[in-house]
């Protein structure tokens, strides 16, 4: 049977996964993507333990026994200076693989540009477009992907109905990125321990006789005033004396899911 240290282990590793995968998805990253980082990452903190321990060199063997990564692949995310090459196509989501073969491969390019494709047919077309390389996704439902990113439009070409590639739409997504990147640097200040001065979470319950987006904006709206009224950053100012020290603080307030 699993210990109660186990389970809690476990729901919280599925809550912080479940948060940050909504974010990844949205960013295209995909599982094969954040396993090869997260390998690297692993080996990574291996390294920094065994270094600590036992020398300032990385020990293969002792790395490959606290991560359970085999030796050979922990010797080269260590020679590849735990890099994660961030280009490959096989990662990339289907839809997207799709298009950048559109752009690269021969049969789908004339003088450098994506040809216009008919839907159905035989190669070149975007049916075997996509058997090709979106695995076993039908064509459809990468079709209904690529409008939905308005990265194709249809249009008829004599009888034939024909497909497009567009040029790709400028990014929406600043705000997903901004939220992975404070998602970021408040797991990197959590996990140094050395670091903290206050770790705490406290669940606050909406008086009766307030409104609840009053109660909401009069809470958000101090917690704002209090971080405004903190010191800059010593990087923004003009001078900077050599005692300052440089904090992190995080606010965060948010509203609490209830249970169905």
């Amino acid at each position: 049977m699993r210990s109660l240290k186990q389970e809690s282990r476990s729901r919280s590793l599925i809550t912080l996964m479940d948060a940050l995968a909504l974010i990844l998805v949205q960013l295209d990253v995909t599982p094969a993507q954040l396993a090869e980082i997260s390998r690297a990452s692993f080996v990574k903190a291996g390294a920094a333990i065994a270094r600590k321990k036992h020398s300032p060199r990385p020990h293969i063997a002792r790395i490959a026994s606290l991560t359970g990564i085999p030796r050979s692949e922990v010797r080269k995310i260590i020679a590849a200076n735990y890099i994660h090459n961030s280009g490959r196509l096989d990662q990339l989501p289907r839809a997207l693989r799709v298009v950048a073969a559109w752009k690269t491969a021969p049969k789908y390019t004339r003088n450098g540009k994506p040809l216009t494709l008919k839907v159905i047919g035989r190669a070149p077309s975007f049916q075997a477009l996509c058997r090709e390389f979106s695995g076993d996704i039908p064509h459809k439902a990468i079709a209904t992907e690529l409008l939905a990113r308005k990265l194709i439009r249809f249009k008829k070409n004599g009888a034939a109905n024909c497909v497009h590639l567009n040029r790709s739409p400028v990014s929406k997504d600043s705000q997903m990125q901004s939220t992975l990147t404070y998602i970021a640097n408040f797991m990197d200040s959590v996990s140094s321990q050395d670091r903290i001065l206050v770790r705490r979470k406290q669940t606050i319950v909406s008086p009766k006789n307030l409104s609840v987006a009053y109660f909401q904006n009069s809470i958000a709206s101090r917690v704002a005033s209090f971080v405004d009224e903190l010191p800059i950053d010593p990087k923004h100012r003009v001078r900077t004396k050599k005692n300052d020290e440089i904090l992190d603080v995080f606010a965060l307030v948010s509203r609490k899911l209830r249970k169905p």
